[in-house]
């Protein structure tokens, strides 16, 4: 949603005038569609339709599959700048200066060019005992590991939506997400998770230390994030967008 490229801009606003209808995941779409490209409100429809298949996911996954004692938080991306990972790090050093004496793990699940700067500066703070690399693992691996996570971390700088955090969700899992992620007008302060700003590193080891000192928390925000990602399924989606091309077609 930059605005400040022009040609991008008029380039959009031509494409926006000759479509019959839009669909966004997110509100801010909605407002970036109707407010910088001109959209009649009418035309543009919301409804998150980038959503996990969780039984496609989990079908390979043993129900058996018990998390640890210590409180793992987990991150899954490309270790590229855009997705915050660095102050995800440094969000950790914080809480181990603030908790030395509690039992948490970090877990970095993924692979790009910030791997190598993100390993120096975790050996810099001190971290090595806190924060595992795990590179890259495939979709049924990944739902494993997920098995033995507590508490998943969105930390991105930009991402229009993130279909990640819902997956983590979906499994039951509560969700610190970046306020910059389209996805975390799913997430409910307090409720299934927390929404932080990525930048701020203090404020989202604040969040983090909650689930450090009250793990009960855990399980109360992990329910009640499963059972709201019980509405969000790709049969949905797929009536959202049937309903959407009815009323194209009857215009």
């Amino acid at each position: 949603d930059r605005i400040e490229h022009r040609f991008m801009l008029m380039w959009r606003r031509v494409i926006a005038s000759k479509v019959d209808a839009a669909i966004t995941n997110t509100k801010q779409g909605k407002r970036y569609l109707c407010e910088c490209l001109g959209m009649v409100s009418e035309k543009v429809f919301v409804h998150p339709y980038e959503v996990p298949n969780m039984k496609a996911y989990l079908d390979s996954v043993e129900s058996h599959v018990k998390r640890g004692h210590s409180v793992v938080f987990a991150t899954v991306g490309q270790l590229i700048y855009r997705k915050g990972v660095v102050q995800l790090v440094e969000a950790a050093y914080v809480l181990s200066q603030q908790r030395p004496d509690k039992s948490f793990q970090l877990w970095i699940i993924g692979d790009g060019p910030l791997r190598n700067e993100l390993e120096s500066k975790v050996n810099y703070l001190g971290l090595q005992r806190r924060v595992r690399f795990f590179g890259w693992i495939d979709n049924e691996g990944l739902a494993l590991y997920l098995k033995k996570v507590h508490v998943f971390v969105f930390p991105t700088l930009e991402d229009v939506w993130g279909v990640a955090p819902l997956e983590a969700m979906a499994m039951g899992i509560p969700v610190l997400c970046s306020k910059y992620a389209g996805a975390s007008e799913l997430v409910e302060d307090g409720v299934d998770g927390w929404i932080f700003d990525p930048h701020n590193p203090k404020e989202l080891a604040e969040l983090m230390k909650r689930f450090v000192d009250n793990p009960a928390l855990i399980t109360t925000m992990g329910e009640n994030a499963r059972r709201k990602m019980e509405a969000f399924t790709p049969k949905a989606a797929a009536e959202f967008l049937k309903r959407v091309a009815i009323w194209v077609a009857t215009q």
